[in-house]
């Protein structure tokens, strides 16, 4: 199959878990974004330097996470959190001008921290590391006149969940 085919199926498995989710099936959204998962995964293996499938699979295991958070599988949401941010962060280290990258990496690096300030058993350095890289990056977007306000939201969520680390 092509390259191009296969990434087409791991979109429609991400718009149908997009769908199920929304109609509260949990547990059937969590096997569509985990086929798109593999899918990308299998891709990434093709092309390790490919910033769109590290993003593609960023994607999905941020919403894995979410998932299987309101699942309350607080453990492996956290681990889906902290992949998508390592891959994220790839992808901004290799091209800068992903804007759409940047603020996926932050809103991973808010999940992450969110969760951690619940679990007992946190690293919570760990936490306060992927946020001040969270507020570096929304910082730099502010500084260069490109911060949507949605960006400038979750700068200052960032900067609070920073403060209460």
């Amino acid at each position: 199959k092509s390259v191009d085919h296969q990434r087409d199926v791991s979109i429609s498995h991400d718009k149908i878990g997009g769908l199920l989710a929304e109609a509260g099936k949990t547990a059937e959204a969590i096997e569509a974004y985990q086929a798109a998962l593999d899918i990308d995964t299998k891709l990434s293996l093709t092309d390790q330097n490919d910033n769109q499938t590290k993003s593609d699979r960023a994607n999905s295991l941020s919403k894995l996470g979410e998932l299987r958070l309101k699942l309350g599988n607080s453990t492996a949401a956290l681990d889906d959190f902290r992949q998508a941010f390592a891959l994220l962060t790839e992808v901004v280290a290799k091209d800068d001008r992903d804007v759409t990258a940047k603020r996926d990496l932050a809103a991973a690096a808010i999940a992450f921290g969110e969760l951690s300030l619940k679990m007992p058993k946190a690293d919570l350095k760990e936490a306060k590391d992927k946020l001040q890289q969270c507020l570096d990056v929304l910082g730099g977007m502010q500084q260069k006149g490109i911060a949507r306000d949605s960006d400038k939201a979750m700068l200052a969520k960032a900067e609070t969940l920073f403060a209460k680390l």
